[in-house]
């Protein structure tokens, strides 16, 4: 008899998700080959009471709260890691959220049977993306794997992804990748990072056939209805208030072809991307630019890669822009002469980098304007913030500004590097300060 682990990412909790766990004590009296793990990101004391009463009436079932860095793939990753202390004794493993309709507790022998019937080693409920280039549309998303904690390089050109609100795999997936990647941060989106890097650690290991889906119907099967974040469908919210006025026949059609033709607008348009090339924030901060690979030296800035950027690099001609915004003052001139010259080798022809920063001579003429604005000289934009950083208390080494540019030295600098075009703008970041700050594009 095949034996099963059911990992729920445990989030939900709310009265209106007590089915789900109704489904899940059924399944467990139904079923003596399964054990179920919650990686909950919920402390017991914060579960809805009348879902915890459910809870520990499921057989065979741990529920461990973990502190939530990662969303449902953080709570994966979790989970695999606190259970591989001991062993995973498992033929499939099915990963879910607490959010999503089961309409058939058969749906590990369903699973289990179509893994094998494709001879594959994970399937999705619903497809996601078949076959897509990520290496392409999402470059920063395969470069955070490779420059991040995790040092995951991503070989294949192609491959296609399960949504991960549920999914199978077999053992195999976890006897082969040790740990599951997962993006750390407050954004919901940043599960899309983690599915993309997992879902191409299975395609390099066991090949781009891999994957696959039971059902092409977007978020739907006969076996499991899934939800986007945790809501009901759109399509059910659109059609609620129509359904009796339609026969249910009808009703369905309408809602099947919804789903379908909403399907392939979605696996168009999720992961589409310019295909322009990876870009680059250096020195981020707190600003988090989408589409770029933030980086930045501090842990508690907004950074996908959290390193020195004088100690990064990237292969020559693949980076498609560089953003430097108020962070080249902050290196001294001898680091930056180099930096300046890595980037030049990263770029592709035509690429661009980008900088902003003060302009010490209008830094220079803002101080001497303001000469008897004791206020602005030592707390104001336009005073001596300009040349030595903004005054902060406790300030870090990366707080002071170690060197300066006008505009003349920085695109002579720039030129002597063979960048094609060096042109002068208007700054757009820290306040669009043109009377302090100057804005250089140089195109390789």
């Amino acid at each position: 008899m095949k034996k099963y682990l059911i990992i729920i990412a445990g989030w939900h909790y709310s009265d209106s998700n007590c089915d789900f766990y109704e489904k899940i004590q059924k399944l467990s009296e139904n079923f003596n080959n399964v054990d179920i793990f919650i990686a909950s990101h919920r402390s017991l004391s914060n579960i809805d009471k009348k879902a915890l009463k459910i809870i520990k009436k499921i057989k065979n079932c741990k529920i461990y709260a973990f502190q939530n860095i990662g969303y449902d793939w953080g709570a994966f990753s979790q989970a695999i890691d606190y259970i591989k202390k001991t062993e995973l004794s498992y033929e499939y493993i099915f990963f879910m959220h607490d959010d999503i309709e089961i309409i058939n507790i058969n749906f590990l022998d369903i699973f289990s049977q179509f893994i094998e019937k494709e001879k594959i080693v994970m399937a999705g409920n619903s497809e996601n993306q078949i076959l897509h280039s990520f290496q392409k549309t999402h470059p920063h998303i395969i470069e955070w794997a490779k420059q991040s904690e995790w040092g995951v390089k991503i070989n294949s050109k192609r491959w296609s992804t399960i949504r991960g609100s549920f999914f199978a795999t077999k053992k195999e997936v976890f006897d082969r990748i040790k740990k599951i990647p997962f993006k750390k941060g407050s954004d919901v989106r940043f599960g899309n990072w983690s599915l993309i890097i997992f879902c191409g650690l299975v395609s390099d290991i066991f090949g781009e056939n891999s994957t696959k889906s039971i059902s092409k119907t977007y978020l739907v099967s006969p076996y499991i209805v899934e939800y986007e974040r945790g809501k009901k469908n759109t399509s059910d919210e659109l059609t609620q208030s129509n359904e009796k006025m339609l026969t249910k026949k009808l009703y369905n059609k309408l809602l099947f072809v919804y789903r379908k033709l909403r399907g392939e607008y979605y696996r168009i348009t999720r992961f589409s991307g310019p295909e322009d090339g990876l870009k680059i924030h250096v020195g981020c901060g707190n600003s988090y630019l989408q589409g770029y690979l933030n980086i930045d030296v501090l842990e508690q800035s907004a950074a996908d890669v959290v390193c020195d950027a004088k100690t990064i690099d990237f292969k020559k001609n693949s980076v498609s822009e560089v953003l430097m915004y108020h962070f080249i003052e902050h290196i001294d001139k001898f680091e930056a002469e180099k930096m300046l010259e890595k980037i030049y080798g990263w770029l592709r022809p035509e690429g661009a980098l980008i900088i902003e920063c003060p302009d010490v001579v209008k830094v220079a003429r803002l101080v001497i304007k303001n000469k008897r604005n004791i206020v602005e000289l030592e707390t104001g934009p336009h005073g001596f913030r300009g040349f030595y950083g903004e005054p902060v208390k406790n300030m870090t080494n990366w707080d002071y500004h170690k060197w300066g540019y006008s505009e003349f030295t920085l695109q002579t600098k720039l030129k002597k590097l063979n960048f094609s075009k060096v042109k002068v703008e208007k700054p757009v970041s820290h306040g669009r300060r043109s009377n302090r700050d100057l804005r250089i594009i140089a195109i390789k």
